[in-house]
């Protein structure tokens, strides 16, 4: 091997290695959020009589993320495992399937709470559901173009002498991929505008602890989501000089979108609001009313004392597939 080819290899195993440690930290900060909140899964979630769409989104959203960490751990990360080739492809596929469900149910759970506290006739849940699908739809057919043409390849040596037990040759369509960012970015933007529309109009002078905690947190996780998707948008962009060689951007909308999601969620069955508490019992949670709960319920920061901790609830999607070669950085790609 010449010296350029081992000066490739040595960028090319730097960048792998870099983003390894991101993605072990956005794993652990994930992981570290769910043993904290086991807790108000148990207490809240399972409980439901039924399986409506609260529960549904969230157990969803919970676990659909578990598998994804679990598989993508074995083929993107130095492990020194032995996988056969239909096995990496097989593990590709699974992963790619398991973020589509964790990022489009914890997306929809967020455009759920939307039409709670909107506290709409159900012809608006029926305005929300087709507006939310006439983006996603669009956006999963054309990011597939480009996570479901990464195949797995004949891994030679020096790549199984890192540890990585498998790897994949370059996507196609990548600007199919890019026109997916942006209407996943679009997506985001319209939510947030119905979002501030609705605390203008509804809760303006509503003061209580719960409504600020919904507002602030609900708030960071629109403005925190928009600026993901936009440099995903540019990062995928064939002339954008804005690139993301490390794929700081996954790692961190990893964490916040399940994070905001499921604390939204929870949130939610508390909210005293007679006009969203009906929605909630009646479309959210199956068989019971939320739980009225008063200012003298949360701390200054906006905490439940009593339910609502979770270590990382202040840690604010890129609805996003990764098909990732386990050791083809310059392929990794995040679906929107």
């Amino acid at each position: 091997m010449d010296e350029e080819a081992l000066a490739t290899l040595a960028v090319s195993y730097e960048r792998s290695r870099i983003r390894g440690y991101l993605y072990l930290a956005s794993y652990t900060a994930l992981i570290y959020h769910y043993l904290t909140t086991i807790d108000q899964e148990v207490a809240h979630i399972w409980p439901q009589p039924r399986w409506k769409l609260g529960k549904v989104l969230f157990l969803a959203t919970r676990y659909s993320a578990m598998v994804t960490m679990a598989q993508d751990v074995v083929v993107n990360l130095p492990s020194h495992a032995v996988v056969s080739l239909a096995g990496c492809q097989a593990i590709s596929l699974t992963v790619n399937l398991a973020i589509v469900v964790t990022h489009t149910s914890a997306e929809a759970t967020l455009w759920l709470c939307l039409y709670a506290l909107l506290e709409g006739k159900q012809k608006y849940f029926y305005i929300l559901v087709a507006t939310f699908l006439s983006f996603t739809i669009p956006m999963q057919v054309l990011q597939s173009f480009a996570t479901l043409t990464q195949k797995a390849v004949v891994l030679d040596p020096i790549y199984r002498a890192f540890g990585y037990p498998c790897r994949f040759a370059d996507p196609s369509y990548m600007n199919l991929y890019a026109i997916a960012a942006y209407l996943s970015f679009t997506r985001t933007l319209v939510a947030s505008l119905l979002a501030l529309a609705t605390f203008i109009v509804r809760y303006q002078r509503q003061r209580n602890s719960l409504i600020r905690v919904i507002r602030r947190e609900g708030g960071m996780y629109f403005l925190t989501t928009l600026v993901l998707k936009f440099f995903d948008g540019l990062n995928t962009t064939a002339k954008s000089p804005v690139k993301d060689k490390y794929n700081i951007v996954w790692s961190l909308s990893w964490v916040c979108i399940n994070v905001f999601a499921e604390r939204l969620l929870l949130l939610m069955k508390k909210i005293d609001h007679p006009g969203t508490q009906t929605i909630v019992s009646d479309l959210m949670f199956a068989g019971e009313k939320s739980q009225s709960t008063t200012s003298e319920d949360f701390d200054e920061s906006g905490e439940t004392m009593h339910d609502i901790s979770g270590g990382l609830s202040r840690m604010g999607e890129v609805e996003e597939v990764k098909s990732r070669g386990a050791h083809s950085p310059e392929t990794e790609i995040s679906s929107v």
